[in-house]
């Protein structure tokens, strides 16, 4: 089982590969845009046809949307990599800092909460304890039950 700390290195380095990836999509979708938009501006220039204008116009929109798109995500990538290093060279008690502090340890605290058998089994039974010793094995709830 991983370490905290190994665990959100890989998770940072998975997002930087991932970002990187759809980093160099949109570069490479980019560069088909504005290769549109060059062949649509040359027919224009030998036909004077005024919808390979519009083509043109609307690729270097789409060329120009996915360029920022690219860096974005490039960002993006920069980030979570530098996150994965810092992960990689934490300390330990450091990592154990990230632990849930709002977490109840004893179950009494909550009195909806109980056992359920599975179907066939039988219900859990209460230990049988000498009468001696049942006042060491008493929970509060249970004694003020009894005395209230």
């Amino acid at each position: 089982m991983a370490t905290m700390r190994e665990h959100l290195a890989g998770l940072h380095k998975n997002f930087a590969e991932h970002f990187r990836e759809k980093s160099s999509h949109h570069q490479a979708v980019a560069k088909s845009h504005e290769e549109h938009a060059s062949l649509h501006d040359e027919l224009h220039k030998s036909t004077g046809v005024k919808t390979h204008k519009d083509f043109a116009t609307r690729h270097r929109a789409d060329a120009a949307v996915h360029k920022s798109m690219a860096g974005h995500y490039s960002e993006q990538a920069d980030h979570h990599a530098g996150k994965a290093e810092d992960c990689a060279k934490a300390a330990d008690d450091q990592m154990n800092k990230l632990a849930p502090t709002a977490v109840s340890g004893v179950t009494r605290d909550n009195p909806n909460i109980r056992a359920v058998p599975r179907p066939g089994q039988r219900e859990p039974a209460k230990a049988n304890v000498p009468v001696e010793f049942q006042k060491l094995f008493t929970v509060e709830d249970e004694e003020e039950a009894r005395v209230g």
